[in-house]
């Protein structure tokens, strides 16, 4: 057979193949076979790459990032595959004690008043009159068959309870934490029919993926605490929590965050007009004012001898810091008519100095010199400058105050439809809540009003 038929016979060969393949919906000739589609994200219905929006009005540097490409379940099941914004708005209910777990809290508990007794109650118990906590298994509220009990809230709030406890006197403590508890009976309600719609309307799937990653941070803690099961429980006692609960929050908690990573997350459509907008209106956010570090010596007139004594007394101050025989640092800390300009100070930023005729000489001085005498009505003064920085606005053209401007309407967004999620499951809901036990969790939160009080003073 000559070459040119046999050439002829393997085109028309080929292109017999290439007109089957293309029917059964294979690549056309110009695709590279080791090349693989385009992510899903990146495609229109029409399988065509999808646009970002261009703003012609100038350069976008960082649009909004895409959504992580879907491998397999497995990827968005890993806590860090979650999204900064939805890992940041759905956390474990109990922040404090994961992190006092995680970190190796002490194994023993430091000693409390009175330490409660672990019986939970029906809610219509009559209260107990003596003891330390008293009903720690009140049930605050019932969301569907999950009741919320007092001890869980009040460990959930601990932290928050003894810093108020610290700053304030019995009755606003009183008053704030009747506010602390009950946000957080309302945050676990969220948190649990948050739970329940994951639940419902992930697959079988999700929830084993959710299941495993909290098992392997069950794993992490034991390897933590030593590769001991038995210290990990007492690091989570002393949190006040036990450790199978906490394991048990964490499903939950990643549960939560899985359903919103896969359902609401995408809904987010951040466009390069919106970053723009965005700066325009808030160029406060990235303008950081003219600062300066400087240290200040003050003489009061009213000293014994008025004026001319205290005159007299800061240029020879002045004198003792020019000539070098001493530091400003510590002519300042030694010998300061106002306590304050004694210590360090930190940055001013320009136009904040209580004493405007100071900060108005410190600005003219280059750092390391010394102001003549600043006289004002009720003292005399001589300042250091250490340094000074101008200030300014950061350009639109900064990658990184565009990453900010995106991380910022993500988490505007995404606040927007979580919110909206939960209030269309309190309104298909049963959520029933029993005001007498709140006042009762109130009263366990006073038991150790005291306690607190002492644990700062001891400070």
């Amino acid at each position: 057979m000559p070459t040119r038929t046999r050439a002829l016979i393997v085109i028309a060969l080929l292109a017999l193949w290439t007109g089957c393949a293309e029917k059964r919906g294979g690549p056309p000739p110009s695709a590279d076979p080791m090349r693989p589609d385009p992510p899903l994200w990146q495609r229109t219905s029409s399988g065509r790459p999808s646009v970002q929006p261009v703003d012609t009005s100038g350069p976008i540097i960082m649009n909004e990032a895409q959504p992580p490409q879907r491998r397999g379940l497995e990827t968005e099941a890993q806590p860090e595959r979650i999204s900064p914004t939805v890992r940041e708005a759905v956390r474990p209910v109990d922040e404090e004690a994961m992190r006092r777990v995680a970190g190796g809290a002490p194994a023993t508990a430091p000693a409390a008043p009175n330490p409660p007794p672990t019986t939970r109650r029906d809610p219509g118990d009559a209260p107990q009159t003596t003891g330390g906590y008293q009903l720690v298994g009140t049930v605050l509220a019932q969301v569907s068959d999950r009741a919320i009990f007092a001890d869980q809230v009040l460990a959930g709030i601990n932290s928050a309870l003894a810093a108020q406890a610290q700053q304030l006197e019995e009755m606003p403590f009183r008053r704030a934490a009747a506010d602390l508890i009950a946000k957080e009976v309302q945050r676990r309600i969220n948190d649990e029919l948050e739970f329940q719609m994951a639940k419902n309307r992930l697959d079988t799937r999700d929830e084993q993926l959710a299941r495993m990653a909290a098992i392997r941070w069950r794993d992490e803690q034991i390897t933590k605490a030593g590769g001991s099961l038995e210290v990990a429980r007492q690091r989570a006692s002393a949190a006040g929590y036990d450790f199978d609960e906490l394991q048990e929050e964490q499903f939950r908690w990643l549960l939560r965050q899985l359903y919103y990573q896969k359902r609401e997350y995408p809904k987010i459509q951040v466009s390069a007009s919106d970053i723009r907008r965005y700066y325009q209106e808030h160029q406060r956010e990235f303008t950081t004012p003219d600062r300066a570090r400087f240290r200040v010596i003050k003489v009061d007139k009213g000293r014994p001898g008025g004026r001319d004594a205290a005159l007299g007394e800061i240029n020879r101050l002045l004198d003792r810091v020019r000539s070098g025989g001493k530091d400003f640092a510590e002519v300042a800390g030694q010998e300061n008519d106002q306590e304050s300009f004694k210590q360090p100070v930190d940055w001013f930023q320009r136009g904040s100095f209580v004493v405007k005729e100071v900060e108005d000489a410190v600005w003219k001085l280059e750092p390391g010199k010394v102001t003549d005498v600043i006289e004002t009505a009720d003292a005399f003064y001589i300042a250091r400058l250490d340094a000074k920085e101008p200030g300014g606005t950061k350009s639109f053209n900064d990658p990184n105050v565009q990453a900010q401007i995106v991380a910022t309407i993500r988490q505007q967004q995404f606040a927007a439809l979580q919110l909206k999620v939960q209030q269309q499951l309190r309104s298909d809901a049963i959520i029933r809540y029993h005001p007498r036990m709140m006042d009762i969790a109130v009263e366990m939160a006073m038991q150790k009003y005291r306690y607190w009080r002492e644990q700062a003073a001891a400070r």
